[in-house]
């Protein structure tokens, strides 16, 4: 999938970033903070999900919310 391609996906971009931000944002209380935000078993399926997401097409999205969410809308 090249970038074009991508940046068309915008709602699974949108909510892979937003995974993607909260396992940093997760990691960085851990590091900056003397006692666990988060325990690592969950900070790395966030950080995977995100992943999942950034790199999925709209379509996903029917599948998961079993044909709410509409990719098709022309």
């Amino acid at each position: 999938m090249n970038s074009k391609d991508r940046l068309r996906e915008g709602t699974t971009t949108f909510i892979g970033l937003l995974f993607l931000l909260s396992a940093v944002a997760m990691t960085l209380m851990n590091i900056f903070f003397e006692k666990d935000f988060a325990a690592w078993s969950s900070i790395i399926p966030v950080a995977l999900l995100g992943w999942v997401f950034l790199w999925a097409k709209n379509s996903i999205l029917e599948g998961i919310t079993l044909g709410i969410f509409n990719s098709n809308q022309n």
